[in-house]
């Protein structure tokens, strides 16, 4: 994937309606030429709301669900995003709970079905494509510890379960797949 996919942010739309329908254009083109786009969105002002990125047009161009990240610089987390993204458009299927190699050096990332309320809150772009909303599917990606601890693993540093979990319903400990 090429390394000038950028990813577009919320808080670069400007008030005026040109100015969205040409980053809703620019998205579409980066769509047909990359095959997605990323959408970052950096945390509210106050707070309350953690940065986070997905990617656009994956389930299209790939038929596969789109992939968001949680909690972390979002320049950082457009960079890891596209790792995994070339992946994808290379043929490879991820799902519910994969853990996958190679996204990150030296450490496997871990992928969770994101609940339906949060795609329909938080990915607005994704789902202003004209996709029915029960369509869009999305997955995490999970980042471990330097000790290779999980956010839902006990003794997991808390650095990085905080925000990273900030979008997912509390469930049993998953059954991650073999590395791939």
């Amino acid at each position: 994937m090429p390394s000038h996919v950028r990813f577009t942010s919320v808080e670069s739309l400007m008030s005026d309606i040109t100015s969205k329908e040409a980053l809703f254009a620019k998205r579409e083109e980066h769509i047909k030429n990359y095959g997605y786009t990323i959408q970052g969105v950096f945390a509210s002002q106050d707070g309350a709301e953690p940065p986070f990125s997905y990617t656009i047009g994956l389930l299209e161009t790939a038929n596969h669900p789109e992939i968001m990240m949680v909690g972390f610089d979002v320049n950082l987390m457009a960079s890891i995003i596209r790792n995994l993204a070339k992946e994808i458009l290379a043929g490879k299927v991820y799902e519910n709970d994969a853990r996958v190699n190679k996204v990150i050096e030296s450490y496997p990332v871990a992928l969770r079905d994101v609940p339906a309320a949060v795609v329909q809150e938080h990915c607005l772009g994704a789902l202003r494509r004209g996709i029915p909303h029960k369509s869009v599917k999305v997955l995490q990606m999970f980042l471990p510890d330097v000790n290779g601890k999980f956010p839902w693993d006990d003794g997991v540093d808390p650095k990085y379960a905080g925000w990273q979990m900030a979008f997912q319903e509390m469930r049993k400990k998953p059954t991650l797949r073999p590395l791939n």
